[in-house]
């Protein structure tokens, strides 16, 4: 039994490592559409937070201006409901900064950019962070 609890817990922390790696080696519309189907049940909130963000993505991927802003405010606002409702996932902050810091200003969604840094500068400072998480948002944001 404690090798099966092991297993279990040592396999969700590889999990979500390996779900953040596999996030930012997206490089297709093809491997985004394949992340998306491969998480899109996943219960787990971080994991949605970047299903989300992938769904975001395939904005880049249509050609028709009006479709481009309806698939990114449709999945901006799951974005926003989802932070809303776990206001101290770190993941899905720094899924929303990654965001907000590359969409262009034009665009309007940079509304939480101080609020997000703010939190993930407060995880820097936590004895318990991930490492391979501040070096993905040390990476791919500003911070």
């Amino acid at each position: 039994m404690k090798v099966l609890f092991l297993l279990f817990f040592t396999t969700s922390l590889v999990t979500m490592q390996y779900v953040v790696a596999e996030f930012h080696a997206l490089q297709t519309e093809k491997a985004e559409l394949a992340f998306i189907k491969k998480y899109n049940g996943s219960k787990k909130v971080s994991i949605k937070a970047y299903v989300i963000a992938a769904k975001m993505k395939q904005a880049e991927h249509t050609m028709n201006p009006i479709k481009k802003v309806q698939i990114f405010k449709r999945h901006k606002k799951e974005l926003n409901q989802l932070i809303a409702s776990n206001p101290t996932n770190i993941h899905a902050r720094y899924m929303r900064l990654v965001i907000q810091e590359k969409t262009p200003s034009f665009i309007g969604y940079n509304a939480f950019i101080k609020e997000d840094k703010k939190i993930l500068k407060k995880y820097f400072l936590q004895a318990n962070k991930k490492v391979y998480l501040e070096k993905f948002i040390k990476k791919n944001t500003s911070l």
